[in-house]
């Protein structure tokens, strides 16, 4: 699957299946859809990807997009070389669903 496959409008928590797109050129032309999808990601979701942003050309964003599937695509033991465990700031990578406690997705 390629990140454009996966940009999609926002969907609701109970359906969410994949990254919300926020575009953020609604900013000045409808403000209401742009506050809903950004509401959306964030409360929804809890993350998305801003499209249209002014000073983010697409040779940046197709830049940005390769090294986080190249990332993603790297071996879990070199993924958690890089884990939270490993950093002062809690800072890293972490997997969800190795997590410990009440808030363990």
């Amino acid at each position: 699957m390629t990140f454009s496959q996966i940009l999609v409008s926002p969907t609701s928590k109970s359906s969410f299946n994949a990254i919300p797109v926020i575009d953020f050129s609604l900013r000045e032309s409808e403000p209401p859809k742009y506050f809903e999808q950004l509401r959306s990601a964030l409360e929804d979701v809890g993350f998305g990807i801003f499209i249209n942003v002014p000073g983010f050309e697409q040779s940046f964003q197709d830049e940005a997009f390769s090294l986080a599937a190249k990332f993603y695509d790297r071996p879990p033991e070199w993924k958690r070389s890089l884990g939270t465990e490993n950093s002062m700031a809690l800072r890293g990578y972490f997997r969800c669903d190795e997590t410990e406690g009440p808030h363990k997705v």
